[in-house]
């Protein structure tokens, strides 16, 4: 996957004349954004790609950046080894956006069930609030501004208003200095 990246990056610069782009990834894309930037090897492969990307993204993804506590979860473990944080933000920009649509609960509706299960997996805290796969707290990334979208789900799978569902949604997220020329500050 992560050399799909490098190729649709590498095609992108090409057809769109720009060195600088916004890459935005869904749940563990997010944490293949990270990867990408990384300037040392990554599963034996150089990627490098901080120097072509103005903006991270990430919609919610499950960073679990929480001291160094392990999840299990390869991809997400490997992340915060490799680039723990917001290691380029110097020249990249960050931002983590999550859903607040489902508290887990153990014995609560499907949805709720659903959500207590899959949050277990990436914190001690199953009662939380998220988007129904991600808990708030395991979404965000020291050092990287976050928003919390209220009512909005990690897919279609899990709520109709998931991060991509609609213009609305993600004008809720997308950076208005991206679309405006405005501060998103």
């Amino acid at each position: 996957m992560l050399q799909k990246v490098r190729e649709t990056i590498i095609w992108a610069r090409r057809k769109l004349d720009a060195d600088r782009f916004v890459l935005v990834g869904h749940s563990a894309g997010g944490l293949l954004g990270r990867l990408y930037l990384h300037d040392g090897p990554v599963w034996g492969e150089t990627y490098a790609g901080a120097g072509h990307v103005d903006m991270l993204i990430t919609l919610g993804s499950p960073h679990c950046d929480d001291k160094g506590r392990g999840t299990g979860w390869f991809l997400t473990d490997e992340a915060n080894r490799l680039v723990p944080g917001t290691p380029y933000s110097e020249t990249v920009r960050y931002l983590t956006v999550v859903g607040r649509a489902v508290q887990g609960h153990p014995q609560g509706n499907h949805a709720q069930r659903r959500a207590f299960h899959g949050y277990q997996f990436f914190s001690p805290w199953a009662e939380a609030w998220g988007d129904g796969i991600v808990p708030l707290s395991s979404a965000r990334l020291d050092g990287a501004k976050s928003i919390v979208l209220d009512g909005v789900s990690h897919s279609r799978r899990y709520g109709r208003n998931w991060y991509g569902a609609s213009r609305a949604i993600v004008r809720r997220w997308w950076p208005r200095s991206l679309h405006a020329g405005e501060d998103d500050a």
